[in-house]
């Protein structure tokens, strides 16, 4: 894999003010449905042992639970018609983000009208626990995808104009959307992941044709932009299909690879998923790859997560596997007929766990959440609902 300088993003770039569409708005936990029972989990986010949130609904409804006592009880806090757009993300016991899909026709959360007529994507943010959301509307229709820091601090892709001089732009807000910047990429250059470590160093997944594991860092919070090279895994041909994501929380985080032939078939020795570990205190420096166990049922759809002590868990569909502290990988038990969705590592041996179920006919939402106290040897199915 390594750096090109065609189609890279470095130089010319710029930051400048752009206006939101309108001001952040705040809503209240107090004024969402408070009885909600018998949903299914659409995402979960954890970021301690006992503290996180979970979106849970059917169709379109959807809402925001939220816990402090390991699912014990629940307080709901968001209602919205419409879709999850992207990922919910815990930062710490306080803090939370998502991102509102909104419905054209109704668009409200927790009964109040906050959508706009061309822009019907809203970040949701919380710094007190989920008792007041700030809502914050990003300067342009929803992009590629978006990374933050916090609950102010993001980031998001924007697409603009078509093939073949489209281009993906960068926006950023550090006060949750009251106010913007913008930096315009070049054309021709399709940005697949962004993630950002801290205000300045962040990392930029480009692709190239069907490869999608170009990376660039950053160490100027995005203004310019540097080639990372890093090692093709072993017999992976020029014309297979990868896919690089970057995971950098929790530190150190880690980067993860799958790569696949392009046509139907047996799948090569080759096939599968690869790691990345950092090999210094920057982005610039990583070891690997090292490659990921195979699973039963290629390719691999999963999730490679970093623990809060060290360890590496990295599961697809039906199987999770963690890595042990001398070298190689110990298989986890799931629950049974469960796939995968969503895994949190949070320490003292806590995993959160949401899976969803193989569609059975006339059956379309089937998430669950589970939770671990022994490293995953044993599941408690965890009910997530108001009475």
């Amino acid at each position: 894999m390594s750096a090109q300088t065609q189609g890279s993003p470095a130089g010319g770039a710029r930051w400048y003010a752009v206006a939101p569409p309108a001001a952040p708005v705040t809503v209240t936990a107090g004024a969402a449905p408070q009885q909600v029972t018998e949903l299914p989990v659409l995402g979960a986010s954890f970021a301690s042992p006992a503290a996180g949130w979970v979106v849970v609904g059917t169709g379109a409804d959807h809402h925001i639970l939220y816990t402090d006592d390991a699912g014990a009880t629940w307080r709901s806090q968001l209602a919205w018609r419409g879709s999850l757009y992207g990922y919910l993300r815990a930062f710490d016991e306080r803090q939370a983000l998502v991102v509102l899909g909104l419905w054209p026709h109704r668009p409200e959360v927790n009964g109040r009208p906050v959508g706009l007529a061309e822009n019907h994507a809203m970040f949701a943010g919380t710094e007190d626990a989920g008792a007041t959301w700030t809502l914050g509307y990003p300067p342009d229709r929803m992009g590629v995808t978006f990374d933050a820091l916090s609950p102010r601090r993001i980031w998001q892709q924007l697409h603009v104009g078509s093939y073949p001089h489209a281009r993906w732009d960068l926006v950023r807000t550090e006060d949750g959307g009251a106010k913007w910047q913008r930096a315009d990429g070049p054309e021709g250059v399709v940005q697949i992941e962004v993630a950002f470590e801290t205000v300045r160093d962040g990392l930029l997944v480009t692709a190239d044709r069907h490869r999608a594991d170009r990376p660039y860092v950053t160490g100027d919070g995005g203004i310019t932009w540097t080639p990372l090279a890093l090692r093709t895994p072993p017999g992976v041909p020029a014309g297979a299909e990868t896919w690089l994501h970057p995971v950098l929380r929790p530190a150190p985080g880690l980067l993860w690879l799958t790569a696949y032939p392009r046509r139907e078939g047996p799948m090569p020795p080759w096939s599968g998923a690869y790691l990345y570990r950092r090999a210094g205190t920057g982005l610039d420096a990583w070891s690997g790859p090292y490659r990921l166990p195979r699973p039963a049922d290629e390719p691999w759809q999963g999730v490679a997560v970093p623990g809060t002590d060290g360890r590496i868990w990295a599961g697809s569909r039906r199987e999770l596997w963690v890595s042990e502290p001398a070298g190689g990988w110990r298989p986890v038990p799931l629950p049974d007929g469960q796939s995968i969705a969503s895994l949190n590592a949070v320490g003292d041996g806590v995993l959160w766990l949401s899976t969803t179920e193989e569609p059975l006919s006339g059956t379309t939402f089937s998430g669950r959440l589970y939770r671990g106290t022994d490293d995953g040897a044993t599941w408690t199915e965890i009910p997530a609902g108001t009475p």
